[in-house]
């Protein structure tokens, strides 16, 4: 299965939205942003932030490598990118009957760079997530890591939180 978060998915959910953002209400302080991810879907995954960086956007993310990935959060007043590295990930459970797991994620981040309202941001923390892996039976065998055929779903809800410095 290609990893992805927000499944670092990092590819997701698109809703008939506009990002937007409110310009960043502090100098720092400690951020929280939530992503909501769904393989079916394609492109970016919602992103919703409070902190220093505070607004509704979008989540998009190149392909993991080595348990890592570069983010972006894409608001209306800019972007902040950073590096995301998945520290741990531990199956909770798996129905072969239903071809349904659990995986419990977590992670580090790290502001790489912003533009916009957050050129000069820095930041790090730690992100977690309950990844939720939907597959079919085919030829008698589930979809998935092990089949060597990606899972019919991926779901996932991130968690982000740390401290964030903006200038």
């Amino acid at each position: 299965m290609n990893k992805t978060l927000a499944g670092l998915g990092i590819t997701a959910l698109s809703v008939a939205l506009t990002g937007t953002a409110a310009p960043a209400q502090a100098a720092d302080g400690t951020e929280r942003v939530t992503v909501h991810y769904n393989s079916n879907v394609e492109g970016r995954s919602l992103a919703v932030a409070h902190g220093p960086i505070t607004g509704v956007g979008w989540m998009t993310a190149e392909p993991i490598v080595q348990d890592a990935a570069v983010v972006t959060l894409d608001f209306r007043s800019g972007k902040v990118t950073m590096r995301a590295t998945i520290t741990s990930e531990v199956l909770l459970g798996i129905d072969f009957t239903t071809c349904k797991a659990s995986v419990d994620v977590a992670g580090r981040w790290t502001v790489i760079s912003g533009t916009g309202a957050y050129v000069g941001a820095e930041g790090s923390g730690e992100f977690g997530a309950l990844r939720h892996i939907s597959g079919d039976r085919v030829a008698g065998q589930c979809q998935g890591p092990d089949s060597g055929r990606e899972p019919r779903q991926v779901r996932e809800i991130l968690h982000f939180t740390g401290g964030v410095t903006l200038p």
